[in-house]
């Protein structure tokens, strides 16, 4: 295989970005799918039932959803960088505290810091997906970063349903947490380049998706 280092300016620049988005939207999704397989699992160790547990998901969506609606008007400012370092971290957070949640009351707070910290993933990753490569190599970025949901699902599945029959707490220390530092970790050494030095914040880059009149 060809040394990443050996290839031109611009199909650096798309493998890089495109690895880096990839991870992001992986941990995001990761984080969305452990309670899946482990929902009866969770609710016998916590003393609900079943359905109640089942609002868990609710709590992270609704939580994403408000936290994409501050994100596109307060946060516009945030450094698109910044961001996605804040969503992989608080998403690290969010899964410590799930698998520790002594309650059923702490793992809802815990699912709706996960539901910021998702929703920063996904906001951060599209923006940076049009924002950290030239117009011309923004679909084929784009396409690669949305393969990590999808990948999050093939891997993650299986690997929570056999951690989970363990203990469904372990299912948190392993996968959501994994990805979300190998995520920040990505994002965090990645070089700025004048394009991002220039266009470093949600507003620029929100400004430069709207259409232009000619």
């Amino acid at each position: 295989m060809e040394d990443v280092r050996t290839l031109p300016g611009w199909a650096r620049a798309e493998v890089t970005v495109g690895a880096a988005l990839f991870l992001c939207l992986f941990a995001s999704q990761a984080g969305l799918i452990v309670l899946t397989p482990v929902l009866s699992k969770v609710a016998g160790d916590l003393g609900v039932s079943t359905a109640a547990a089942g609002q868990l998901r609710t709590v992270s969506g609704l939580a994403a959803g408000l936290a994409a609606v501050v994100l596109g008007t307060v946060g516009r400012n945030v450094s698109l960088r910044r961001l996605l370092i804040g969503g992989a971290a608080g998403l690290a957070v969010a899964s410590i505290a799930s698998a520790a949640a002594p309650s059923f009351a702490v793992l809802a707070l815990a699912q709706a810091l996960l539901g910021v910290s998702v929703s920063a993933l996904l906001v951060g990753a599209t923006v940076a997906a049009a924002e950290w490569v030239g117009p011309q190599h923004r679909t084929r970025v784009l396409s690669w970063a949305l393969v990590g949901p999808p990948a999050a699902w093939i891997i993650g599945m299986p690997l929570i349903g056999a951690i989970g029959e363990i203990n469904w707490r372990w299912t948190w220390l392993t996968f959501p947490l994994g990805a979300a530092v190998i995520a920040a970790v990505t994002v965090a050494l990645r070089s700025e380049s004048p394009r991002n030095a220039r266009s470093a914040s949600m507003t620029t880059a929100l400004r430069d998706l709207q259409p232009h009149g000619g």
